[in-house]
């Protein structure tokens, strides 16, 4: 008796019945074209979705030539708020590609000609574009970043984070970064060099810290998803810790090699309470890969180096001076004032004796004072403003010192000959005496003939009588508000003028102590 397919409900004879002219039974083969045809009213079933045809579905993604059409989302990218929205006339309309080239032509427009939008800002920038921003400092604000052990000059940025900016750019020593000196005895110029992108200041290579060199883990690194399956994992656990090897968000992570190629910035360290693993913002392009080899950096890096000179160069930075033994030591490191310009705290003077401050550098003798400031910004090129207060905060009235003086031995003569030439040739049998000459000098005396006198004459000199000379000696003239002031690369002092004077301030009190205060600006 005959079956039916289930499909297509095709007649199934039984064994041996219904033999075509080829005598070959046909009920195997029927079942074969039913199940194939069942799989295929499937596939369209579920290509459907929820929609009534498979037609209804694909006609929501293509026109009717089998072109792409944009979805939702493309279609509102397409238009902005800056060039104008989408309006129903489709030719008014941004493709997509003309949407995102526009904003390229901008920003390349905006570049100005230059590198990218980094070197632009900083070619830009009106102040001064190389300078110490900031860094670790003791209570007065003095730089203290800097030390040395043996031949070895640590710049301490773990204290604080050391910036700087280098022709207009933003860079920075976040950790410890040492410099071994080497050469001839004398000073050291300790420069920071710029790197761009922080390439060249890798801080891990294959999980191997830069300084110190540590072993080869080659391929150590793997990337994994996340509870979401999102790829954001970078993990390797050879490391021991990112955060100790001085991994800090922000950074890149650079793929060396497999589908994960590129570079990508660190976003979390430790992520999940885990010190072996970091993750990103964004996503690897591949789910879990590995071995990976890979490298850190920060993209604010410099390098260190030194010269035997100050040399002006672009791209670098001199961040401090080492006065070098020329065997194995350094001696003495001199880290540059943060923004070009020294503030010196507020120093008593007394000039009643000695200041008795660490900036005092004078003898003992009453009456003067001499104050020795470390302002070590290596130049001789300075703007230097003296200021005085009765209160050591500055809280009283600041008022501003000169630093010229005139000396206090200053000698004025005075030489003023009065001659009279008398004539030869006397007649007393006249009134008067005959015509002579008297000469007053710049004197302005008078002479007057006296009377004829039984042959005698009576004369006499009005104002000043005779030959008058003289020195008058000035044992006091100086300015009022004046210092002596003198500077070098790294130092300025400050004495007062004349003895037993400090300054007249502006009501005209002469003071004898008060507080002092220096202020260094570099010029250039």
């Amino acid at each position: 008796m005959a079956n039916y397919s289930d499909f297509l409900n095709l007649s199934l004879p039984g064994f041996g019945e219904y033999r075509d002219s080829w005598w070959e039974p046909i009920n195997n083969n029927f079942i074969q074209l039913d199940s194939w045809a069942q799989g295929i009213e499937q596939e369209i079933l579920d290509a459907r979705f929820t929609m009534g045809s498979l037609k209804g579905f694909l006609q929501v993604a293509h026109d009717q030539y089998g072109n792409l059409l944009p979805t939702p989302e493309v279609i509102s990218s397409r238009s902005s708020p800056i060039f104008g929205f989408q309006t129903p006339a489709p030719e008014a309309d941004f493709l997509l590609n003309q949407r995102l080239d526009q904003s390229d032509w901008e920003v390349w427009k905006a570049r100005e000609g230059q590198a990218d939008l980094r070197a632009l800002t900083a070619f830009k920038n009106p102040s001064p574009r190389t300078q110490i921003l900031d860094g670790h400092k003791t209570i007065t604000g003095y730089p203290d970043w800097m030390e040395f052990a043996g031949p070895t000059v640590t710049a301490k940025g773990s204290l604080q984070p050391i910036w700087l900016l280098i022709d207009g750019r933003l860079a920075r020593i976040r950790t410890d970064k040492e410099l071994t000196i080497t050469g001839g005895a004398g000073t050291k110029f300790i420069y920071a060099n710029y790197l761009a992108d922080g390439d060249a200041g890798k801080i891990i290579v294959n999980g191997d810290s830069v300084t110190p060199p540590g072993g080869d883990n080659a391929g150590a690194g793997m990337t994994s998803l996340d509870t979401n399956d999102h790829p954001i994992y970078f993990n390797d656990p050879n490391i021991g810790s990112f955060a100790t090897e001085g991994v800090q968000a922000g950074d890149f992570l650079n793929v060396l090699d497999l589908a994960d190629l590129g570079k990508y910035v660190v976003k979390e360290v430790g992520t999940n309470a885990n010190p072996k693993q970091l993750s990103i913002i964004g996503l690897f392009p591949v789910g879990n890969q590995t071995p990976i080899n890979y490298t850190i950096s920060d993209p604010l890096a410099v390098s260190l180096s030194f010269e035997d000179t100050e040399t002006a160069a672009v791209g670098k930075i001199c961040i401090g001076e080492a006065v070098f033994d020329g065997g194995t030591s350094v001696t003495e490191v001199r880290p540059r004032h943060f923004r070009d310009v020294f503030i010196s705290p507020w120093v008593a003077v007394n000039i009643d004796g000695t200041n008795g401050t660490p900036y005092d550098d004078s003898s003992s003798t009453p009456g003067y004072f001499q104050a020795k400031f470390p302002h070590k910004l290596g130049s001789t090129f300075l703007d230097i403003d003296i200021q005085v207060s009765q209160a050591n905060d500055g809280s009283a009235p600041v008022e501003r010192l000169v630093t010229t003086s005139l000396t206090a031995d200053l000698d004025i003569n005075i030489s003023n000959d009065l001659v009279l030439v008398e004539d030869s040739a006397l007649v007393f049998t006249k009134p008067t005496h005959a015509p002579d000459t008297f000469v007053p000098a710049s004197s302005g005396a008078t002479f007057t003939r006296g009377a004829f006198d039984q042959g005698s004459v009576v004369d006499s000199v009005n104002s000043i009588g005779g030959d008058v000379t003289g020195s008058l000696v000035i044992t006091d003239l100086s300015i009022d508000n004046g210092v002596r002031a003198k500077w070098d690369r790294n130092y300025v002092w400050i004495k007062n003028v004349v003895g037993a004077k400090f300054y007249k301030d502006y009501d005209g009190t002469a003071r004898k102590t008060g507080y002092l205060r220096v202020i260094v600006r570099k010029r250039g």
